[in-house]
């Protein structure tokens, strides 16, 4: 009889406080196992709805994005997204990687890798996710290292009796919390992520991104010629600084007047650097996935250029000063802040998207200006300098 109540009393406890269970269980191993899982499949496919949700002055937007994913060995991978209205390919084998925008029948073909390719779909929260997943699939376990907590929530059954049991693991970072179900047991197969920005973005008051993955294949067959392009006819090169091959239209004006607090002390004043220097401003925001990948790239060629009067400044968007601190101290890197406190700069300097580099030479006029991060931006941006510096004359529209 004792050793029946004593039964008893264990399964009232496991189930009446099933966070006892939770702390037996390691919540990093369970993630670095379905990371190795993952990694070590020759091949995979597998299909996603993305979705991403903000609320942005009292007003709720949402969109939606159909994925499909194959990958095979160390490079071969072909990702479709689509939306009811853009579709977009990439491609990426030991030879070539090319990004294929078809509704604008526009390709950009550049030496990358498949992980970095990965990363450069979407933007706010489902670019978070994608790079997170980027990381995830390749067995990179900064996943882990940078995240401050790791929890392990519990095992569920989200679609019934009848469904296979997945372990839910909540990863938590300085820019958001990451819910992760994988399957359990020998094929812990990811099953779905929610990311929650942990601040506010911009006019961003909430935010949230959300994968749901289905048909997995582990190990299916994948012709070759599915991870190669072809141009189709009428589909043209595209201008690596951008989407459309456009001219900014700040280029070839004069930059807006800009003083802001420098973080730390001091002034940014743009009009006395006038005769002087050439000034790049990296417009950032710590939440910012892409930032996180520019901002490095930006810091090192702006050092390299120093000596020739190129001046760097980090123009932030409206964030705390010790969580300003924190991100670059996660980057191990060094640059001059600047305090756009009210987000004015911002919206002078035309920021409604990030990041967001200007380059203004000696003369105050705007020679550079582009968003976004493009695959080509680590040789493109010393190639921009050189030509400003040289002083040859603001690209023309085309």
């Amino acid at each position: 009889m004792r050793r029946l109540l004593c039964g008893i009393t264990i399964l009232f406890c496991l189930f009446a406080f099933p966070s006892a269970y939770s702390q037996t269980v390691d919540a990093r191993q369970v993630i670095t196992d379905a990371m190795n899982y993952a990694k070590g499949l020759g091949s995979l496919s597998v299909e996603m709805v993305v979705s991403q949700k903000i609320n942005m002055a009292g007003a709720d937007r949402s969109v939606e994005i159909k994925c499909a994913l194959m990958m095979r060995g160390d490079k071969d991978m072909y990702l479709h997204v689509g939306t009811p209205t853009n579709e977009a390919d990439f491609f990426c084998n030991a030879q070539k990687q090319v990004v294929h925008l078809i509704t604008e029948k526009q390709y950009l073909e550049k030496p990358s890798t498949r992980k970095e390719l990965m990363s450069l779909v979407g933007g706010g929260m489902i670019n978070m996710g994608f790079m997170w997943l980027a990381k995830f699939l390749h067995g990179d376990d900064s996943i882990l290292t940078s995240a401050s907590d790791v929890e392990y929530v519990g095992l569920e059954q989200p679609n019934g009796e009848n469904t296979s049991k997945q372990q839910h693991i909540r990863l938590t970072t300085t820019a958001y919390k990451m819910d992760v179900w994988t399957l359990e047991g020998t094929t812990p197969l990811l099953q779905h992520l929610i990311l929650t920005a942990s601040q506010g973005m911009g006019g961003v008051s909430s935010a949230t991104g959300e994968f749901v993955f289905s048909k997995w294949q582990a190990n299916p067959s994948i012709p070759d010629d599915r991870f190669a392009f072809t141009p189709p006819e009428g589909v043209t090169p595209m201008d690596p600084r951008g989407m459309a091959g456009g001219k900014d239209p700040m280029i070839g004006k004069p930059a807006p007047s800009l003083t802001l607090d420098i973080m730390g002390g001091g002034k940014l004043d743009l009009a006395s650097l006038k005769g002087k220097n050439v000034v790049i401003l990296d417009f950032f925001a710590t939440w910012c996935g892409p930032c996180r990948m520019a901002m490095p790239i930006v810091a090192e060629v702006a050092k390299q250029y120093e000596s020739k009067g190129v001046l760097l400044y980090a123009v932030n968007l409206g964030e705390p000063e010790e969580k300003i601190k924190a991100f670059l101290d996660k980057l191990s890197i060094k640059v001059t802040v600047a305090l756009d406190k009210d987000k004015k700069a911002g919206m002078d300097y035309r920021a409604s998207s990030i990041p967001r580099m200007v380059i203004v030479d000696k003369e105050g006029i705007v020679r550079e200006a582009h968003n976004g991060l493009s695959p080509t931006f680590k040789e493109d941006l010393p190639k921009e300098l050189d030509a400003i510096l040289a002083g040859k004359a603001p690209e023309e529209a085309k």
